[in-house]
C-alpha cells in the first residue's frame, strides 16, 4: 500500500495527484492522506482537488497508522524514542531531485512535493483529463483569464 500525503497549495497538490495516481496506474493499491488540510487550519490552505475531475481515494486513520510516523502525541514520541521511526515513511530529499527508487516502492507513507515530471510522465495524458475542471467557470472568473 501506497500513501501519498497532500499537503500545500494547488500547484502542490497536482504533483502529488500525480505521484499517486502513477501508483495506482502501475497496478498499486494507492491512497493519499488529506488530513493536513485539516490539521494545519492556520496554514490557510484547502484541499482542491474536488474542483476537478480526479480519482480520489483517501486513507483511513489506520492505514496511515500503519505506515506513518506518529509524532503529534506523547505515545507516539515515545515509541519512536524507544523502537525508531518507522522505515515506511519516507521524505523527499531536500533537493527534490527525482528518485528512481521511490517508483518500486510497495509499501510506503510518502511526504514530498514531487516536482518532477519523471515521477508522472507517462500518464500526462490521463491527468490532462483528470485535472479538468468540473464546472465551467464563472463569468467573473473568466475574465481573469482573458
Amino acid at each position: 500500500m501506497i500513501i501519498v500525503k497532500m499537503m500545500g497549495g494547488l500547484g502542490n497538490q497536482f504533483f502529488q495527484y500525480a505521484l499517486y495516481r502513477q501508483f495506482q496506474e502501475n497496478g498499486r493499491e494507492a491512497y493519499l492522506d488529506t488530513s493536513w488540510y485539516y490539521e494545519n487550519k492556520g496554514a490557510n490552505r484547502k484541499n482542491q482537488l474536488g474542483l476537478f475531475q480526479t480519482k480520489v481515494l483517501e486513507c483511513s486513520k489506520k492505514q496511515k497508522y500503519q505506515l506513518a510516523n506518529n509524532d503529534k502525541n506523547i505515545v507516539g514520541v515515545l515509541y519512536h524514542k524507544i523502537f525508531g521511526k518507522k522505515p515506511s515513511h519516507i521524505i523527499e530529499a531536500e533537493s527534490g531531485e527525482f528518485n528512481s527508487a521511490i517508483l518500486e516502492l510497495h509499501d510506503a507513507y510518502l511526504e514530498g512535493y514531487w516536482q518532477r515530471k519523471d515521477y508522472f510522465e507517462n500518464i500526462s495524458g490521463l491527468l490532462q483529463e483528470e485535472l479538468l475542471l468540473k464546472e465551467p467557470l464563472t463569468r467573473q472568473n473568466k475574465k481573469c483569464w482573458t
